[in-house]
């Protein structure tokens, strides 16, 4: 047998672009309860480890189409929407608003980060 074949049995993933993509489909695709999501309530980001950090940062670019520092609620709609994961104007609002503490319509990194943290939360708790 030849080794490269044995290699797409390997389910862990290979890189952390590949992780990072993996992050933002499961995100992306995942059934979102609405009113859980807002009372959430926010951690700090120093009890995220940092690689967790850096893939829900790489999961940005990949929302945003590319490097930014901020994704918009635009944006965040056409990547659920990519996912099969379809929001009325006002749901996609409510989550936006959820991490959106300056109230500009645009998720900067941090509050970004802090949206995907509480949303794999409400996952797990599912």
């Amino acid at each position: 047998l030849d080794a490269a074949a044995l290699d797409i049995f390997d389910l862990k993933v290979g890189s952390s672009e590949d992780r990072a993509a993996a992050l933002a489909n499961d995100i992306g695709m995942q059934d979102i309860d609405i009113g859980r999501l807002v009372r959430l309530r926010t951690m700090s980001l120093s009890s995220a480890g940092a690689d967790c950090r850096d893939d829900l940062e790489a999961a940005m670019a990949i929302v945003a189409g590319g490097a930014a520092d901020h994704v918009t609620k635009d944006q965040l709609g056409a990547w659920f929407d990519q996912h099969h994961n379809h929001f009325l104007p006002a749901e996609l609002d409510a989550i936006v608003g959820v991490a959106d503490k300056d109230q500009t319509g645009t998720l900067d990194r941090p509050q970004f980060v802090s949206l995907c943290r509480k949303l794999r939360r409400l996952r797990r708790a599912h």
